[in-house]
């Protein structure tokens, strides 16, 4: 968009000057229509990139529903929780595999771990601070529970974020439901 926007300005001041001086010899004249050329290209640069920044977005906005449709398809989701301001960012399927019917206005570590089974909470927060605490891969696997009862098997697996001074400023990952396969496991077991 910088570069179209940087083409046209060149080639618009370029060549209208030139034609302008042409075709007209009257100081003043060339000076009021100088000011005029310079507003329409003010106003016709501004609807240009209104609509590339508008096409643009459009085309991010249609890759990101694929990829939200191909995260829900894979019973997967995908989070990225800032460590600094613990702000958590979520993908659109997130909440459905904690059996959440609406997404939450917000959704924080404690929401996480409100759903995770007793008996995978301390292991699940405990892989959370060493990823943490070490700079490594977090890897989880545990039984959640929906509330209407149900009980589910999910997988997450995160990469933590170091700053300049290797401090850690966020962790990222995937979250995907391994129900059927701990299923398929006890089955054949």
């Amino acid at each position: 968009i910088a570069f179209s926007y940087l083409l046209l300005g060149i080639i618009w001041i370029l060549f209208s000057d030139q034609l302008l001086e042409f075709f007209i010899t009257d100081l003043e004249i060339y000076s009021r229509i100088s000011s005029i050329k310079g507003i329409f290209y003010v106003l016709s640069t501004t609807f240009l990139l209104y609509f590339l920044v508008r096409s643009s977005n459009k085309v991010v906005q249609n890759a990101q529903k694929r990829v939200n449709k191909g995260l829900e398809l894979a019973k997967t989701a995908t989070w990225s929780i800032n460590l600094e301001t613990h702000e958590n960012i979520i993908s659109a399927n997130h909440h459905k595999l904690f059996g959440l019917k609406n997404a939450p206005k917000k959704w924080t570590i404690k929401d996480f771990y409100s759903h995770v089974h007793p008996d995978y909470l301390e292991e699940v927060k405990q892989a959370f601070r060493e990823a943490i605490e070490n700079h490594t891969t977090y890897k989880s696997e545990y039984k959640i529970n929906w509330d209407d009862g149900t009980t589910r098997w999910l997988r997450s697996q995160g990469a933590v974020e170091v700053d300049e001074h290797g401090e850690a400023i966020s962790i990222a990952g995937i979250i995907e439901d391994i129900t059927d396969k701990k299923e398929l496991e006890a089955e054949y077991a």
